[in-house]
């Protein structure tokens, strides 16, 4: 059996540190393994291997409206990169959520903020560094990445959209209304396919309300009950006017 008196001072100190950074070092590399796991855009970015995003046509955008191409120079501002999650964490976000509503859960009504979302359940800090990073060198200017990492807006010029999107803005005109909108589905590095999902605001219609707004209606004391006033437009505006006429004394 060997003495430990007997071992120079420098061999024994040299075994201590080394029983003892074992754990720190092995630590370390499940972090470090964790960290890759997370990382979904793993290849390097390359111009000439493209996927194209599809659904990301507007309806309107067909011949029949197409009224020619914009400008280059056209500014295109609030255009926003659609993120995904990978099926780990969509599954992960799903069963948090459902188990905030469930009485017995230890997360019961444990809400979690956007930035704990984004941490969470979000894509890597570093596919956002190498998405924001290909933003940059395609002259677009990012102004921001929201707080659950799920979209970063970014603008730039529709000639910068044309080259960086492999697709075409053209104007349009549809019902007498000028439009403008991508008419084919854009196209992304493959690299970033894994973590891109779709691009919003390539053309500028916007949603409009479903319901139809009523007539103005006034109390009829004699019979006791409200009528519609005959005439009355439809406009929100206008009917506010006429129902502050209209109103009851």
């Amino acid at each position: 059996m060997t003495n430990l008196r007997s071992l120079p001072l420098c061999v024994f100190a040299s075994a201590i540190l080394t029983v003892a950074s074992a754990p720190t070092a092995a630590m370390a590399q499940q972090t470090a393994d964790q960290a890759r796991a997370d990382v979904r855009i793993v290849s390097p970015i390359d111009e000439n291997q493209l996927v194209t995003l599809k659904g990301n046509v507007h309806p309107a955008a067909i011949a029949k409206n197409d009224r020619g191409p914009v400008s280059a120079s056209l500014p295109m501002q609030g255009l926003v990169l659609v993120l995904s999650r990978s099926a780990e964490q969509q599954a992960a976000f799903d069963a948090y959520v459902q188990s905030e509503y469930e009485a017995g859960s230890p997360n019961f009504h444990q809400w979690l903020t956007a930035e704990q979302i984004g941490e969470r359940f979000g894509p890597s800090s570093a596919d956002i560094a190498s998405i924001t990073g290909w933003l940059g060198s395609q002259g677009f200017a990012v102004s921001h990445t929201a707080k659950d990492r799920m979209t970063i807006t970014f603008g730039g010029t529709a000639g910068q959209v044309q080259s960086a999107f492999h697709t075409s803005i053209h104007n349009l005109s549809v019902n007498g209304v000028a439009h403008i909108a991508n008419m084919t589905n854009p196209s992304i590095p493959a690299a970033l396919a894994p973590v891109v999902m779709g691009i919003k605001q390539l053309h500028d219609f916007h949603p409009h309300p479903l319901h139809r707004v009523g007539s103005v209606v006034q109390l009829n004391k004699e019979l006791g009950k409200w009528q519609r006033v005959a005439g009355t437009a439809s406009s929100p505006a206008s009917l506010s006017a006429q129902a502050r006429t209209a109103a009851p004394a």
